[in-house]
């Protein structure tokens, strides 16, 4: 009998130590949601890991066909900054198309241009560029997965398809 309730009881003991650990979360979880979190107000913010804002790592200047604003060219951008590292961005790259808009359409405002492409990095939408005669579409979630190695994979993917002679997805 004392045999029993001595093995009723360590079952309930071992019963207890399951339910708290299937149903408590560890401080350490917290820690580990707080920096991905970190991580998204820190894109939204337009800075990147270092405190760098997006406009300080990029000098954009007007790229204008006929008289009529075309795009934006990279004039100027900082290694390791946020919008090299995110969309894998490179000097003389004209910028044609931000947050899924075409630059030509946004009335000549080239403010207005330089915005939207400062904008696609907070919003983490997709850069359509004009790289060496070539349409290709940098970083964005879809596009890109997110992130840097994503942009580096997703224009591999279209430097390789042009390599081959197709439209570049």
């Amino acid at each position: 009998m004392r045999f029993g309730f001595g093995l009723v009881g360590i079952l309930v003991v071992i019963g207890i130590i399951a339910y708290y650990w299937g149903n408590v979360e560890h401080p350490a979880d917290k820690i580990r949601q707080g920096e991905e979190i970190k991580k998204e107000v820190r894109q939204l913010a337009g800075r990147d890991e270092t405190g760098m804002s997006v406009g300080e790592s990029i000098t954009l200047e007007a790229h204008n066909r006929g008289g009529k604003l075309d795009g934006v060219v990279v004039q100027n951008i900082i290694a390791q900054g946020p919008m090299e590292t995110y969309f894998g961005l490179q000097l003389d790259d004209i910028i044609i198309g931000a947050n899924q808009m075409r630059i030509r359409d946004m009335n000549n405002d080239v403010e207005l241009a330089k915005a939207m492409v400062l904008e696609s990095y907070q919003r983490r939408l997709p850069l359509t560029v004009l790289r060496n005669g070539q349409e290709i579409t940098l970083g964005g979630e879809d596009a890109a997965g997110g992130n840097a190695q994503g942009a580096a994979k997703s224009v591999q993917r279209q430097i390789e398809a042009i390599k081959q002679g197709q439209a570049p997805q």
